[in-house]
Parts: C-alpha cells; structure tokens; sequence
C-alpha cells in the first residue's frame, strides 16, 4: 500500500479519498478511486479463458483474441505500438497463435488505450484483415488524423511520428445507427462459417462498440459478448439507452458469456490470473444468459440513476477548479498520452 493515500485536490475530486480493500482481486477502493500503481502485466502468453479464446495485456486494459474456424479475431488494440508488441505480439507464440491468421480487428471505441497499437497489426502482421469500428468513432479518429497533420509544425518528427502510429490510418468497415435512432448493428461474416455481431452503443464515446462472436468451452458452444469501456457521467442517459439495446441484442443472439477489456471493471484480472494458475478453476465470465442479461441491465439502471442524479443534483459532475490539471493529465495518460481534443470540439474525452 502507499504510504499516504492521495490527497482530494490530487485526485481533482473535492472529496475524500479512500484505499482499495484488496488490490490483489480489485484495485478500485469502496469509494471508486481507481488506483493504477498496482497494475501488473498479465502473465506470459496471456490468459486462455475459453477453448478458442485468449485476453492479452494488463490488469487494467487488453484485448481479447477469438480463434475461429475462419481464422482470429482481435477485439481492441491495446494503447501503443510498444504494448503491442510485449504484450500480444510476443506473447501470440507461447499461446499458439499467429497474428498473420488475424482476419477481423475490432476497435471498441476511440480512446487511445484501445487503438493505439492497430496499425501495427495492419503494417506488418496483418495485411488484408479488416477493421472494424463504430461510425461515430471512426469520423472521429479521421478528424484526429487530420487534425494532427495540419499541426504537425508543432511537434518535433519524432512526437509526431509516435502519434501518427497510435492512430488507425484506416477503418474499413463502419457499424453506423438505425436510421432515427443512435443505436445499430451490423452482422459480419468472418468467413464461411463465422458471423460476428457488432453492436453500435453509444455511451463511453458517441461510437462506442460492443461484439458478439461465438466461442467454445469445454467442448461446448457459447455466444462471447466483448464490452469495451466503462462509464461515461457526461453520456449517462445515452449509456442507459444504449445498455437497453445490448442487452435485447444479446439476449436475442443467446450471449451467455462476458468480458470487458478494461479487466479491471469488476475484479476480472483476478479471475483471469486464477484461470492462468488452474485452467480447471470456476470461469466466472460464463455467467449464463440469465446472468450477462442481469449484468447488462444493472450496468444500464445505473447510468439511468446516475442521469436522474446529475439533473436533480444529489451528485455533483466534477467541475474545472481544484486539481483539474492533474485531472488531464491522468486523463491524457489514461488514454495513451494522446493529446485530448481541443476546445470547443464538443467530445468527452473520458
């Protein structure tokens, strides 16, 4: 444990800060403070959790690798070229896995802790594989790119060049919204014998997405449903929407397992790591349907709570002030040091 827990103003919350009980199973305290000191790569050749799927990374962000008939699927892009390559690329070997097999790439959302290594996968292990993202972030991530190059004066060749990499040079497949509402979907073949369902949600980013894809344990067929991000307090109203539709979508489509690729959202490094220790150990991400329906529809009944709270004002949304600095600054470093938008752009960068 630290010697001294963070102070308010370090944390840019204005309240009291708490420790987490037990960092080894959750290293968010009581109180929600998230503390990423304790996060620790996971264990060489990443986790097997199903027969055909693998999570690479670390305890707090990963990507998740399905091995089809159709050849592999990846599921978010880790947060820079370097975690790509120690973390999943080096690492693909000792699972039995070559990312040359990649055929699909799946960007969840547009934070850099997601994308920041997918063109490394496009350049030089997976040329022909196809990347898929929501539209929303997609238009997002091109404005980004030209963004940067239209200020490329103010960064010297190497900066510019490091976040030129972590940016997707292309999407070629965009999962855009029914029309007249913000939610969609769109069914994928991977090949003959492999459909994937990709589900626009809007909530962590206006293009956040989530995927179904079937998996294997035990023998047995099971339908994966790959969360990407957390909570979003400026979007929570949308998120509660948008947790609606997965859960319909899910149900309808049979998903009875579950994973975020943020694992530490609800412990689940630590069950990664008992699955790493002893294969044979309880899995707690087949959770059943009835159990990835309840994880979904309490997930949306909080943000809708949260929406009522933030309009009634019996929660306070963190305001600029005292520490909003530091507050950036973890932010920037949250999301791969990628520079948060400028003013006036009107997208959350959370």
């Amino acid at each position: 444990m630290p010697d001294r827990l963070p102070q308010p103003e370090e944390r840019g919350t204005g309240q009291p800060v708490d420790r987490p009980v037990d960092p080894t199973k959750d290293f968010v305290s009581p109180m929600g403070f998230l503390y990423q000191d304790y996060v620790q790569p996971m264990p060489a050749g990443g986790v097997q959790f199903m027969d055909n799927a693998w999570y690479f990374g670390t305890d707090y962000t990963g990507l998740v690798i399905v091995r089809t008939p159709d050849g592999l699927i990846m599921l978010d892009a880790l947060t820079t070229p370097q975690d790509m390559q120690s973390q999943f690329l080096d690492q693909a070997a000792a699972a039995g896995l070559d990312p040359g097999d990649i055929r699909y790439v799946f960007l969840g959302h547009r934070h850099g802790d997601h994308i920041g290594g997918a063109n490394l996968i496009r350049d030089n292990h997976a040329r022909r594989a196809k990347f898929v993202m929501g539209q929303p972030d997609a238009a997002a991530v091109a404005e980004d790119l030209a963004e940067l190059r239209a200020h490329r004066h103010e960064y010297t060749e190497e900066e510019y060049r490091a976040r030129l990499a972590r940016l997707p040079s292309r999407i070629d497949i965009e999962v855009e919204a029914t029309p007249g509402h913000t939610v969609g979907m769109k069914r994928i073949r991977i090949g003959r014998r492999t459909e994937a369902v990709a589900i626009l949600a809007p909530g962590h980013t206006e293009g956040q997405m989530h995927v179904i894809v079937p998996v294997v344990h035990q023998g047995e067929t099971h339908k994966l449903l790959v969360w990407s991000g957390n909570d979003n307090a400026d979007a929570a109203a949308q998120y509660a929407v948008s947790a609606d539709y997965v859960q319909g979508l899910a149900g309808l489509e049979g998903a009875d397992t579950f994973i975020n690729t943020h694992a530490y959202q609800g412990g689940v490094f630590s069950h990664l790591r008992a699955l790493k220790a002893d294969p044979a150990a309880p899995n707690p991400m087949i959770m059943g349907r009835s159990g990835v329906q309840r994880h979904i529809e309490i997930f949306g009944h909080a943000h809708r709570a949260l929406a009522q709270r933030l309009i009634d004002g019996t929660w306070k949304r963190m305001q600029p002030g005292a520490g909003s600095a530091t507050r950036v600054r973890s932010e920037v470093a949250e999301h791969g040091g990628v520079r948060p938008p400028r003013a006036g752009r009107g997208r959350a960068w959370r």
